[in-house]
């Protein structure tokens, strides 16, 4: 039991370790995740962001960008950028747009 715990302890390490900073960006549309310093982002029109977890101070997202056949895990503290942290929660929970309920319809209109 305590050699399976050492084991998964290890690995969760390794894995943590591995993780690249991404950047996290909304452009009044669309969602966008890059690596900083990179100019290729993914994202755009169809990209998806969910909280998963919210905790006040950090939040488990999913993003999911269009094209991609998985999506992808984000850790997002507030201690990680305080000036920002209220207008990414505020991105997060903002209702959809008209455009995106317009999306919505149609494609509700087209399984029909």
């Amino acid at each position: 039991m305590i050699a399976s715990c050492v084991v998964a302890s290890a690995a969760l390490g390794w894995f943590w370790r591995r993780q690249i900073g991404r950047e996290l960006r909304w452009d009044g549309e669309c969602w966008w995740l890059g690596v900083p310093g990179q100019p290729l982002e993914q994202g755009g029109d169809d990209a998806r962001l969910q909280v998963r977890l919210d905790a006040q101070r950090w939040m488990l997202l999913w993003f999911t960008a269009p094209g991609e056949p998985r999506g992808t895990w984000l850790w997002a503290q507030a201690s990680a950028d305080p000036a920002r942290w209220h207008l990414l929660r505020c991105a997060l929970y903002l209702p959809q747009s008209s455009t995106d309920r317009a999306r919505l319809r149609d494609a509700d209109a087209e399984r029909a």
